[in-house]
């Protein structure tokens, strides 16, 4: 019943392994699978792939069970996605270290190249680091915007309490400066 269940598992993740960041990287849906024999082919590819590890760990997964994975891809009609297309959908972290990352970890532990799932974790790897830094760089920029103009609307205060003091000043103020910090406050909007 244990190894049942460990099969099971194993499986699972057999499927996560294929479905996943062919998916992320693609935009497909498991209904894209049907039909395309090219989503298919890299999906087995990545999957005999995977029994290499799984056959010298212990766990009796076949080219049936490859098989199996593809009618289940195969069989959605809806648009359901996998969760690693969700995640760099909405630009969350994937799990791809723990998919294949993994994966990989123990083809090195046992001496097995895994080419395919090595392309597709450093694809995807790439892929999610692009938008991570994109979104980062996004926050920056808006707080820099938020700091211009903090800073912008501080010495237009400073700015009007002198002006009340000291007419000459103010003159030249208003002609000069005033125009270029509403300017700049516009630019920081």
């Amino acid at each position: 019943y244990e190894d049942d269940i460990q099969r099971m598992v194993w499986k699972k993740w057999m499927l996560n392994v294929a479905g996943n960041p062919i998916t992320a990287l693609t935009g497909a849906n498991y209904s894209a699978f049907d039909g395309d024999l090219d989503l298919q082919m890299i999906c087995r590819k990545v999957m005999r792939e995977f029994l290499l590890v799984s056959n010298s760990r212990g766990i009796d997964l076949t080219y049936a069970d490859i098989d199996e994975v593809i009618d289940y891809f195969c069989g959605y009609t809806s648009g359901k996605i996998t969760s690693m297309l969700e995640d760099v959908s909405n630009h969350r972290r994937t799990e791809n270290e723990y998919i294949t990352g993994e994966l990989l970890r123990l083809g090195e532990e046992e001496g097995i190249d895994l080419p395919l799932n090595r392309a597709l974790y450093t694809l995807m790897k790439s892929k999610e680091h692009v938008y991570l830094k994109s979104d980062e760089e996004e926050k920056r920029m808006k707080s820099d915007a938020i700091a211009i103009k903090t800073s912008v609307k501080n010495h237009m205060v400073e700015i009007e309490e002198t002006l009340e003091h000291d007419p000459l000043l103010a003159m030249q103020i208003r002609e000069y400066s005033l125009p270029a910090l509403r300017e700049l406050l516009n630019y920081a909007r």
